[in-house]
């Protein structure tokens, strides 16, 4: 009782890592104050862009190339600092697709879940006596991430964009049923006082709408309506248009200038037949297609997507996770 954290921390460092223990002193606390200070609490990694910011990897990467000058390459503190820059490497590659998903950048998401799928493996192989990767496994980061990147990269070089990624959405919470919700889905209705969300940078825990379920007996609703709207030029003459929603976490009932779009189910599921029609989609960490076609016009488009989240998939979390895009047939 009479130590103090920060001496025993320093042994540490001293003993760990030699003549760069102040630089990767520096390097833990980067990582420990970002998971502290972001106040966001969403589970996965959905919250990563609010806690490992482009500022705070440029810090951390900082550090971790100066520690490495410090050593001897022969060195055991040399080895270990090598172990923590090749497996941050690997965080950096996973955080680019995290911001190029919340950029609206798609194209190479595919290619990059791949690299990041084969990277990953090596480094396991090469760590296996440490452990390092032994909870980082390829399907945790399949399950709540690469169906959508992958699925990204397919839609843009099978289709043509027709306007740009909606990223940003007025939102409102809805604490009834959801028939409250229903006139806000007309086209000239006033939103204005709506606040905006990110639907990827921000989650439903950086908005302070934290692990909300729709529970009516425990006087919560995780029930959200989210708004945007969108210029966009008539369609060529044949072509169909897609509304490409990237991920949700629970159902999304699609409006475009107030039509209700339904959801066909592209596959046979145990649920239901391919084919099915359905008046939402309804899954999680899934991208999900809509054709909208006769519903938009040569102009202003307006889009509401009614959402609601039923079950506890992941602490934070609900709603649109993922860009909202229109495409065409090319």
């Amino acid at each position: 009782p009479d130590e103090t954290p920060d001496e025993i921390l320093d042994d540490l460092w001293t003993r760990f890592y030699g003549p760069a223990a102040e630089t990767m002193a520096g390097y833990w606390h980067t990582i420990d104050r970002a998971w502290i200070e972001a106040e966001e609490y969403s589970g996965c990694g959905f919250g990563y862009l609010q806690m490992f910011t482009p500022k705070v990897m440029q810090k951390a990467r900082g550090l971790i190339d100066e520690a490495l000058t410090h050593c001897a390459e022969d060195s055991l503190e040399y080895q270990r600092i090598k172990m923590i820059d090749e497996t941050f490497g690997l965080f950096e590659l996973f955080m680019k697709m995290r911001e190029d998903l919340a950029a609206g950048r798609l194209q190479d998401l595919g290619r990059d879940i791949a690299r990041w799928r084969e990277n990953r493996a090596q480094l396991a192989e090469r760590y296996s006596p440490q452990r390092v990767l032994a909870g980082l496994t390829e399907s945790y980061v399949n399950s709540f991430f690469a169906r959508t990147y992958e699925d990204a990269s397919r839609m843009e070089a099978d289709y043509a964009r027709h306007g740009e990624p909606m990223l940003e959405w007025r939102w409102k919470h809805n604490p009834g049923p959801e028939e409250d919700s229903l006139p806000w889905t007309a086209p000239d209705h006033d939103d204005s006082d709506w606040p905006t969300t990110h639907v990827v940078r921000e989650t439903w825990s950086t908005i302070g709408h934290h692990n909300t379920l729709t529970e009516p007996a425990a006087g919560r609703s995780g029930r959200m309506a989210y708004r945007a709207a969108q210029r966009l030029g008539a369609l060529p003459e044949g072509k169909r248009a897609i509304l490409w929603i990237g991920s949700t976490d629970g159902s999304a009932k699609v409006f475009v200038n107030g039509t209700p779009i339904p959801y066909i189910v592209p596959v046979t599921t145990r649920w239901h037949e391919e084919g099915t029609e359905l008046d939402r989609f309804s899954g999680y960490c899934t991208p999900a297609s809509f054709d909208v076609t006769d519903a938009l016009v040569d102009g202003e488009n307006q889009f509401t997507i009614l959402c609601e989240r039923t079950n506890l998939n992941e602490l934070g979390t609900g709603g649109l996770m993922g860009p909202v895009v229109i495409y065409r047939e090319r």
